[in-house]
């Protein structure tokens, strides 16, 4: 048991009233997509994923599955990527 305000986390989901990604690792996919259109992909594949494009539409599958809504906005912005 863990009080209502703490973060309460199972399998790195955030479970406090429905699960759903902790806000920090959404904010930091928000800001790696808005970087790779500013700078390009190339530059923001620091760990040298061999197709950085599915490795993207993964997270952003990720934090979707917790809020649905969440996924037109982030595929948005995953198609305004030059590749």
């Amino acid at each position: 048991m863990a009080p209502a305000h703490t973060q309460q986390r199972l399998l790195g989901l955030v479970v406090n009233e429905t699960a759903g990604v902790a806000r920090r690792e959404r904010d930091v996919l928000r800001a790696l997509l808005h970087n790779c259109t500013v700078t390009g992909p190339a530059a923001q594949n620091r760990d040298d994923h061999p197709d950085f494009r599915a490795h993207l539409q993964g997270r952003i599958s990720w934090v979707a599955a917790g809020h649905p809504g969440r996924l037109a906005r982030l595929t948005t912005m995953l198609e305004a990527i030059t590749w």
